[in-house]
């Protein structure tokens, strides 16, 4: 292993996007022992992504790296989370935006007037739920879906105002479904139960995200990303990647496609049982999130992951991934498997997160385990000490340290290393 072969060397996460093409990185790169490059945009880019002089950047790129002997990958998205194609997938497609489940509950004294805004723009599910010794009593629960209705909850006064003969006009905006409902006597309280759904509309770098469940938000995502790389590069200088990296691509919490799968796998309505994902209804409780997050998952990587894969393998491409852990069953469709647990923090409390967070390699070994690949990847900032000497014995064999090349040559290179 003095001379390991490409396949076992490092990657380079990131091709110093803007400097000049003199063959220097390629050069140091390849006496280092670094086996390949990767070509990523991201923040800074300043060639319009996927356009002509785009791809004629890829292919200098190419040219560079292959004169030396590296290896050519390609990160399938500007920025990320792959499935955007820049953007292009949400914006000519609004039907192809991700959406978000969010739910809310109150209590309230028998014979109380409620108004209760839900959490979304689309109501999912309204319920009532009577309460008695102070557990609430799911199996008499009551619909409260006829009683939603939609309200305007901004007020706006424009003052002065050009409408004529007034100087003042008074509006209404952002409807809102909204629960109008009286609590029936006879019990100790009512619980009651509001899940609604929107539009992810803040999401980074994209302002919406892509619904990975769909499919055919999938199939946008490969003619405007794979097949144009194929196209614009030509079969002979495509044939020569090493291939794709599709980098943290995730399905969220809710998609329209998901209560047609969950009910032709499960057997049963995911609509009514949605309370259940918050909240102990009983003896089902626990199936009801299995079969969500099975179903979820299942639906992802049948409308995304598997086409992805199975482009690359038609084209005879490999497919590299940088996913978070919770979703591990689509690294089976990975040539080499790689997980993300620098995200997978939420709800964990700090100490734990910089402690696990200093040993990756332990995280993508256990990935390595659960599949039959034998090479992983694990990304890593420049600085990551002695993470590499762990990496190797538990199975990693493609470490991509990121940003490496900015922490080293920063004053040399500066901030064009972000540009093209």
């Amino acid at each position: 292993m003095r001379r390991p072969s490409e396949i076992h060397r490092s990657r380079m996460g990131r091709w110093p996007c803007g400097s000049s093409m003199d063959g220097w990185p390629t050069r140091n790169m390849a006496a280092g022992g670094v086996g390949g490059i990767q070509v990523a945009a991201r923040t800074g880019l300043e060639t319009p992504y996927l356009s002509e002089r785009w791809f004629e950047l890829v292919g200098l790129i190419q040219d560079a790296a292959e004169q030396h002997g590296l290896a050519v990958w390609l990160a399938d998205e500007f920025p990320y989370p792959s499935g955007a194609s820049g953007g292009e997938v949400v914006l000519r497609h609004p039907e192809y935006r991700a959406w978000q489940m969010e739910a809310t509950c109150v209590r309230v004294a028998p014979g109380a007037e409620v108004e209760v805004q839900l959490p979304g723009t689309v109501a999912l599910r309204a319920c009532g739920v009577p309460v008695g010794g102070g557990v609430a009593r799911w199996p008499e629960a009551i619909s409260l879906e006829a009683h939603v209705g939609w309200l305007q909850h901004e007020q706006l006064l424009f003052e002065p105002s050009q409408v004529y003969l007034t100087t003042r006009r008074y509006m209404s905006n952002a409807p809102r479904p909204t629960l109008s409902w009286r609590a029936p006597g006879g019990v100790e309280a009512w619980e009651i139960w509001l899940v609604a759904a929107a539009e992810i509309t803040d999401y980074k770098f994209f302002g919406s995200y892509v619904d990975l469940c769909n499919a055919d938000a999938c199939t946008l995502f490969l003619e405007t990303t794979y097949e144009r790389y194929f196209a614009r590069l030509g079969p002979d200088r495509f044939s020569r990647l090493a291939g794709f990296f599709l980098d943290e691509a995730h399905p969220q919490n809710w998609s329209w496609r998901l209560p047609a799968f969950f009910r032709q796998r499960c057997g049963y309505d995911l609509v009514e049982a949605l309370p259940a994902l918050w909240t102990d209804v009983g003896p089902r409780t626990t199936r009801v999130r299995y079969d969500y997050r099975q179903s979820l998952t299942e639906l992802f990587d049948e409308s995304f992951m598997r086409p992805v894969a199975g482009w690359c393998q038609r084209r005879g491409l490999q497919l590299s991934l940088e996913v978070p852990s919770t979703r591990n069953v689509v690294q089976r469709h990975a040539d080499v498997p790689g997980i993300d647990p620098g995200h997978d923090k939420v709800g964990v409390a700090l100490d734990d997160v910089l402690g696990f967070a200093r040993c990756p390699d332990r995280a993508s070994a256990g990935a390595g385990r659960a599949v039959p690949q034998r090479r992983l990847v694990a990304h890593a900032p420049g600085h990551e000490g002695d993470a590499r000497s762990r990496g190797g014995p538990r199975g990693e064999r493609v470490r991509v340290p990121r940003l490496l090349l900015h922490h080293r040559r920063a004053q040399e290179v500066g901030r064009a290393t972000l540009r093209i």
